[in-house]
């Protein structure tokens, strides 16, 4: 994969995710106001089963990305795409009559639904379990269009999903229409996802050879479950973080509390697609690669530069973030949004994007039991430290849960950073105290700024324009960004590469890159 392939896949993924959160930011306060908060809360307590394809996948769709990205097409990769498509069909059965024979027990006992709201429940639980069985099948077709680097086109079909998923429920809720067309429109825009993955897969990867397979099943299910296994291992935790969070707040505080959180996870999701689809390119790119000192300079001073983003984006969330709640959902309870709102996304934000060149360089290079190890503990620090203070403080219990389990998280994403990629926290000492200071020194003209002009919508431009020149100015005086570094990324094209080094680079840094 060529470096304008990996920007260019990026690209496409941050488009897709941008028109999902506008769409979700559309569709949050029609949601409230036309459900309220208590109804509102049942459904995104029923959304945890979309999180069906992290419970049951073994990590397979990941294990295979790997495989093929190694192998290439050949007869060993038909075998993998056959096994694991049988593998991953077998578990849906599973899944499936588990879900459906104990569904009552599910809804009132675990998701704990007040009883009044079942018979109104059970039609939407049943419609997200069909939906969430095709996208959970279809990921073994996606696997292969990302295996052979051609992210751009599943995020095409993730955009179109989006559109019949969004688009739908906002249309049918804006009717007042019944949780019954809610349930067909989210099975209406799963099916017609799965179908556009499963053409294109086909055509893409042509006929599949079963010749030798039986003499070889029981080896390459084998291969994969175990590679597949710690990528899953790492995933089911990352499923029980969220929704493990809802289920707290639904059994020890209320639904009301499960629809703040939800709101918080529905900004907090999209900062995490964002950042997930820009660095989506790399999983297969690192498993092509071979392991060796380029490769560990790359990753390490990409998990460096995210900071130059991340934290002007983390000071923006807390100056302007309660005059937009204002906005999009209301006066209703605005205090208790912005708190879990700007708390979760900021910790998220300096803790979760600069960890995921290493996150995905152990996935890739079959260290994946580390991945378990950082999402374990801050499933555990998430649980204990809820049970620790919900009687004291209630509901901001699981903010204060979600902090720490992010921070636990990152300082062991380091030290696993430090061991497989030689990164040195007192070699780079110098460049995060400046990066440190930037963000304390804008955050600190962004509060002078407050005492003088009054909280209005109208105001936030001056935020904005604020924290980006700022960030800018310190960058070209402090150089944080170097003309090498802009030649590493963007040596593909003279006309970029220039245009990036007048913006970061000062003028006779600039003046240079225009004559190589």
């Amino acid at each position: 994969m060529t470096k304008k392939n990996l920007i260019f896949n990026s690209l496409s993924g941050v488009t897709q995710t941008i028109v999902t959160m506008l769409l979700t930011l559309v569709s949050v306060p029609l949601f409230i106001n036309k459900l309220g908060f208590e109804f509102y809360g049942v459904f995104a307590i029923l959304s945890v089963i979309g999180n069906l394809n992290l419970l049951a996948n073994l990590g397979l769709n990941s294990s295979l990305i790997v495989y093929i990205s190694k192998q290439g097409k050949c007869k060993e990769s038909d075998y993998d795409i056959i096994v694991s498509l049988m593998i991953m069909f077998f578990l849906l059965c599973i899944l499936l009559c588990t879900l459906i024979l104990f569904e009552h027990k599910i809804i009132i006992n675990i998701l704990r639904i007040p009883e009044k709201y079942y018979i109104i429940s059970i039609v939407l639980f049943r419609c997200m379990v069909i939906a969430n069985s095709l996208l959970f099948l279809g990921q073994i077709f996606s696997a292969i269009i990302d295996a052979h680097q051609k992210i751009y086109i599943t995020n095409f079909f993730q955009f179109i999903y989006s559109l019949f998923y969004w688009g739908g429920l906002i249309v049918v809720v804006y009717f007042n229409s019944s949780l019954k067309n809610i349930g067909i429109v989210i099975v209406l825009a799963a099916t017609i996802w799965f179908i556009l993955i499963l053409i294109f897969a086909t055509r893409l990867w042509g006929k599949l050879d079963f010749n030798g397979l039986s003499e070889n099943i029981i080896r390459i299910a084998k291969k994969n479950a175990l590679y597949g296994s710690k990528i899953y291992s790492a995933g089911l935790l990352s499923f029980a973080f969220e929704p493990l969070s809802k289920i707290l707040l639904s059994n020890f505080i209320g639904v009301q509390a499960v629809a703040f959180f939800d709101v918080s996870l529905k900004i907090r999701g999209q900062i995490t697609a964002i950042f997930g689809k820009i660095f989506q390119p790399l999983f297969p790119f690192i498993a092509s690669q071979k392991e060796n000192k380029e490769l560990s300079v790359k990753l390490n001073d990409i998990s460096s530069k995210i900071f130059l983003l991340v934290v002007p984006c983390a000071v923006l969330i807390i100056f302007t973030f309660k005059v937009l709640l204002k906005l999009w959902i209301g006066d209703n309870n605005i205090d208790d949004l912005y708190l879990f709102v700007t708390f979760m996304s900021v910790a998220l934000l300096l803790f979760s994007p600069p960890l995921m060149p290493i996150y995905m360089f152990l996935m890739a290079t079959n260290r994946a039991n580390k991945c378990v190890n950082m999402q374990l503990s801050a499933v555990i620090v998430n649980a204990v430290i809820f049970f620790l203070t919900y009687k004291t403080i209630h509901m901001y219990a699981i903010v204060l849960s979600n902090v720490l389990a992010f921070a636990t998280s990152f300082v062991l994403g380091i030290y696993y950073q430090r061991i497989y990629l030689n990164f040195s926290l007192k070699i780079e000492g110098k460049y995060f105290l400046k990066v440190i200071i930037s963000g304390l020194s804008i955050s600190t003209i962004c509060y002078l700024i407050t005492l003088i002009i009054p909280e209005k919508i109208n105001n936030i431009s001056i935020f904005i324009i604020t924290i980006i020149g700022l960030s800018l100015i310190i960058i070209r005086i402090t150089s944080l960004v170097t003309i090498n570094d802009i030649n590493r990324y963007f040596d593909f094209n003279f006309r970029i590469r220039y245009i990036v080094t007048k913006i970061f680079i000062s003028g006779k840094g600039a003046l240079k890159a225009k004559t190589k």
